[in-house]
């Protein structure tokens, strides 16, 4: 753990390595804008046909990279509100985007409508609750938001191995082995082994990193993805 400092950074290396999540939220904005300003086809990713939940899950990047950077800056209650809503809200909307891939619309009043709105709006609504009453959950928080992580790469690898669609399976890859190295280095910070707290290459900085990189390899393999079947996409 990073000591603190009498500055503008309580934790010099733990705030500005959140660069990291604006920077990955940036890319993943700047390309939602583009693919929504291009024409598209039946045959392309359904996060470049509906861009609207790809650039969510920017926003929601930058989001965790604003609030950790305030919460290591300033240690404060209000600090870690905001990181506790990005990174609940992140994982809120990858999962909104992975579910509405399986289920791009539903039939209401004999036309199809589709469900990103409502994903959307559920994503946010869910990440806002959750983070007002995160001090009900305690410990067990902690357990059921690293269950869903597993759940979801659980489920984006089994689309790989079932063959739903056609994806290129190194993003996959990558995301599992950043997010693995990063809980392998937060577990070294935590037990007090990665380095000293007055160094400027601390665990916690290299975690920020290596899930800005898991981030980033999610949203490309999403944006990588064909539709075998081009008449079910939505």
């Amino acid at each position: 753990n990073e000591a603190f400092y009498a500055s503008i950074y309580r934790q010099r290396a733990n705030t500005l390595s959140n660069l990291a999540y604006v920077l990955v939220g940036l890319y993943v904005i700047a390309y939602a804008w583009w693919d929504y300003r291009r024409p598209t086809k039946e045959t392309d990713p359904y996060a470049v046909r509906h861009p609207a939940l790809m650039g969510l899950f920017g926003v929601t990047c930058i989001e965790v990279g604003i609030g950790s950077g305030l919460m290591h800056a300033a240690m404060t209650p209000w600090g870690h509100k905001l990181d506790v809503l990005g990174m609940i809200a992140t994982l809120s909307a990858l999962i909104a985007l992975h579910w509405t891939r399986w289920i791009p619309s539903i039939p209401v009043g004999g036309r199809r409508l589709p469900t990103w709105p409502v994903a959307g709006f559920l994503a946010v609504a869910i990440s806002i609750f959750l983070t007002l009453n995160v001090h009900i959950f305690g410990s067990a928080g902690n357990t059921a938001y690293a269950g869903f992580i597993g759940i979801v790469g659980v489920v984006m690898a089994f689309e790989v191995v079932a063959g739903k669609t056609s994806q290129q399976y190194r993003w996959l890859v990558l995301c599992a082995v950043s997010l693995a190295l990063a809980f392998y280095v937060w577990y070294l910070d935590r037990a007090g082994q990665f380095s000293s707290p007055e160094s400027w290459f601390q665990g916690h900085a290299v975690w920020h990193v290596l899930t800005a990189v898991t981030l980033a390899s999610a949203a490309i393999f999403y944006r990588s993805e064909v539709p075998i079947n081009p008449d079910n996409t939505g």
